[in-house]
């Protein structure tokens, strides 16, 4: 997942798309999909982590796409089971001049039919191959899901912390143009400077540039978790408050881990074991084909017959098929080797997860107790120092810069503690399961 820091809040002025109220990005949602609201399968356009797990895992096209891999397994596993068709054929010979030193008669009907034979323990080889085959692609939508699930849920939680710094800083907006009336009317009272109202107006331009900022990235956090749930058109409305996300998300991690039941690994593990009985299937395919002949022949005027029965045997001289058999064999090893590191990977992830939980929630803590709560506290003492007299405009807005960058700093730690709870979700592989937090 990608880092939530304080930095991602900024962007060159150059970077900025043409800045649109939210207000008017959410009536262009509303509108792209009314008519898709009475369509069941269209993604909702307010949308909660809930329905992002569960669209990740339902209803969305990558999620199909691997699940067509399940399909094709169990195709070619029908294909495993089946025999080699036998061949039929039909042929007449006439006379063509001279003595009669291959038969006497007007002509010779022919039939043959060849019957090919697998070598012993082919065909139930394949078939194994390909019960496992099925078995790992079973395996690996789950894998895949959990995945898809974890990085859908990243999406939301910053399109959700995106749209947190919108509202932030629209409040923020609100009360600089409060404090703007306030400072105009000291002015014209003689108490204020033209400086005064020359400093908050710069003060006032610069957040907005900020919210403008804001409301571009919601939009394109929005774009992005579109994009990743592979919905043409939707812009999804996050729904939630990121400190309940964090407590809903606890609910995933209950009960013992047992790290030989994560989706990734259990997917590792088919994928070792369809590896090597490919093997296997490989060092029978290099046994001579064999196939039992039958010919029947007869002339007419005169009328004769005979039949012959023959076993035909490949000579293996050109290809011996050696090339396969290395190659099942090499791919037997890239799958155990992928086991063991899936396996390292999963409990060191685990492990790093919890880790980076733990600090967030205690930098969150820690943050809230020292600064969040003391913020209101900090304005009104600025405020009414200015109304009195004793302190300049410049130190009144910087109590009001230090609590709004102070709200958006606790907006990012919420953010980065949601993320970091997602992260342990998905490597216990709990992501996969409908069980909606």
């Amino acid at each position: 997942m990608r880092s939530l820091g304080a930095g991602a809040r900024m962007r060159s002025a150059r970077d900025l798309c043409r800045p649109l109220t939210l207000a008017a990005a959410l009536a262009a949602a509303a509108l792209s999909f009314r008519a898709a609201a009475a369509d069941p399968a269209a993604p909702p356009v307010e949308a909660t982590l809930a329905d992002v797990l569960r669209l990740a895992r339902e209803a969305n096209p990558r999620a199909d796409l691997e699940r067509s891999q399940v399909g094709l397994a169990d195709a070619d596993r029908r294909t495993a089971a089946e025999w080699p068709n036998p061949n039929l054929a039909f042929g007449r010979e006439h006379p063509h001049g001279g003595e009669p030193t291959l038969f006497s008669g007007q002509y010779l009907d022919d039939v043959s039919l060849d019957v090919p034979l697998p070598a012993p323990g082919l065909r139930a080889a394949r078939k194994r191959a390909a019960d496992h085959a099925l078995d790992a692609a079973r395996s690996g939508v789950l894998a895949h899901v959990n995945t898809l699930a974890a990085n859908a849920g990243s999406a939301f939680i910053e399109l959700l912390h995106s749209q947190r710094d919108v509202s932030v800083l629209t409040t923020a907006q609100s009360e600089l143009d409060r404090l703007h009336e306030v400072v105009t009317a000291r002015r014209a009272t003689g108490v204020a400077s033209d400086y005064d109202v020359l400093r908050l107006d710069v003060e006032i331009a610069t957040w907005r540039s900020r919210l403008d900022e804001a409301r571009t990235n919601v939009l394109d956090k929005q774009a992005e978790l579109a994009e990743l749930l592979g919905f043409a058109g939707w812009k999804p409305v996050a729904v939630g408050e990121l400190p309940s996300l964090v407590e809903d998300l606890r609910r995933f991690e209950g009960g013992e881990f047992d790290l030989e039941t994560h989706p990734a690994l259990v997917a590792a593990r088919a994928q070792q074991e369809s590896a090597e009985t490919k093997v296997e299937v490989a060092e029978r395919e290099r046994w001579p084909t064999l196939a039992v002949d039958y010919d029947h022949n007869k002339t007419i005027d005169p009328f004769g017959a005979s039949q012959r029965f023959g076993l035909s045997v490949e000579v293996p001289i050109g290809n011996t098929r050696r090339g396969a058999l290395d190659h099942a064999r090499v791919e037997a090893d890239q799958a155990g080797l992928e086991r063991r590191l899936t396996e390292a990977e999963l409990g060191t992830d685990l492990a790093r997860s919890e880790a980076v939980a733990a600090q967030r929630q205690q930098l969150l803590e820690r943050f809230d107790a020292q600064v969040g709560q003391r913020l209101p506290q900090l304005q009104d003492m600025a405020e009414a120092a200015y109304r009195l007299g004793n302190t300049p405009i410049v130190e009144l807005l910087d109590a009001a810069r230090t609590r709004y960058e102070a709200q958006l700093d606790q907006t990012t730690l919420q953010a980065e503690l949601a993320a970091a709870r997602l992260d342990v979700a998905a490597a216990r592989g709990e992501l996969s399961a409908a069980q909606p937090p």
